[in-house]
């Protein structure tokens, strides 16, 4: 079974893949995408990528910090009816858009510790999209970059991942 929501690999100098993630959002205009970059230095564990996840995608309060309530704030995220992006929280009006890309530069950090967190991560995404497929939703595109200098074993083991059975 396929992903539920786009995602490739770029292997370029993240600056090429920030300036290509701008240059999407310029030619879509407002209310066509949302970015958030992300930076895989900063997700090397569950604890930091929470953070991270918590503070770029503008989680509530009551984010838990663990992968349930990354499940129901990835969900609630993508479900748009009540007036964008995150206006489920309800503290707060939604983000005018209607896809969320999500880059991750230096998405090598993400396996450091093994392919559990990235495995988990994606899984929740497949979940949030699953959830919302009844719902009026964004749709969502990840982008995992890999600087050129990064080794062929690396990007041979983000494509396992990623390749992998959707929820698995």
């Amino acid at each position: 079974m396929g992903r539920g929501f786009g995602l490739v690999i770029v292997r370029e100098p993240r600056e090429a893949t920030v300036e290509s993630v701008r240059k999407l959002t310029r030619t879509t205009g407002e209310g066509g995408v949302h970015p958030v970059v992300i930076d895989g230095k900063d997700c090397a564990d569950e604890a930091a990528l929470f953070g991270t996840l918590a503070e770029k995608l503008a989680f509530p309060d009551y984010f838990g910090r663990n992968w349930d309530a990354l499940d129901e704030c990835f969900s609630d995220l993508l479900e748009i009816t009540g007036g964008g992006l995150g206006s489920a929280f309800a503290d707060r009006p939604g983000v005018a858009a209607r896809t969320l890309i999500l880059t991750f530069l230096d998405s090598a950090r993400l396996i450091d510790n093994g392919a559990d967190l990235l495995t988990k991560l994606l899984a929740t995404f497949d979940h949030a999209v699953d959830v919302n497929r009844e719902r009026n939703a964004a749709g969502l595109r990840v982008i995992l970059q890999l600087d050129a200098a990064e080794s062929d074993e690396t990007e041979a083991a983000l494509r396992r991942i990623t390749e992998g059975p959707a929820g698995g």
